[in-house]
């Protein structure tokens, strides 16, 4: 893990972080459980978060980013067939429209990774 995502403490620090660590892969371990048993529909996995403390993780989400106008107008809307029948459900995971999870860092460009990961999905 530390390898993995780079990380290096002191020795204080490192007792620490291990611990969370821990934590964090036992609440893991029984998330992915009830995922295999089919009681969660989404797994959990180790990243490079997994060492820090809940205040830590929530001070990245809180903050407060700029807004910027819209640009151009709207592309429009799909209209589907009214005389297809839709079905009860899809998984966009089977139809190879999700990409992995990436970590964007705390610059405030989850536009960015968005609009990339329409594209490499349009080109795929």
């Amino acid at each position: 893990f530390k390898a993995e995502f780079s990380k290096k403490y002191g020795l204080a620090e490192d007792k620490f972080r291990f611990q969370l660590f821990q934590k964090k892969l036992r609440e893991i371990e029984q998330h992915n459980e009830k995922y295999e048993k089919g009681e969660i529909g989404w797994s959990k996995g180790i990243n490079q978060f997994s060492d820090w403390t809940d205040d830590e993780f929530e001070s990245i989400l809180n903050k407060q980013l700029a807004t910027t106008p819209v640009l151009g107008k709207s592309l429009g809307v799909y209209e589907a067939d009214p005389n297809e029948p839709l079905p009860a459900s899809v998984d966009w995971r089977e139809k190879g429209a999700v990409l992995p999870v990436r970590y964007q860092g705390g610059c405030g460009a989850c536009w960015a990774f968005s609009v990339v990961s329409v594209i490499v999905i349009l080109i795929i």
